[in-house]
């Protein structure tokens, strides 16, 4: 088991929340169809400061 699914069992058994920020406009689809595709997270809220972009996430 990866560090990545163990933090992924986390955020799942606990009904924790995932926030990715710090990137620009111009990755926000990428990096929001790779979370939902590869991971399954769901957007639940989306904040943006003129090009800069923050996500948060949660797992159905």
């Amino acid at each position: 088991m990866t560090t990545a699914d163990i933090v992924l069992l986390s955020l799942k058994e606990e009904n924790m929340k995932l926030i990715l920020s710090g990137f620009s406009i111009d990755y926000e689809d990428a990096v929001t169809t790779s979370s939902k595709k590869n991971e399954g997270f769901e957007v639940i809220d989306c904040e943006r400061l003129d090009e800069w972009v923050a996500v948060a996430y949660s797992l159905p």
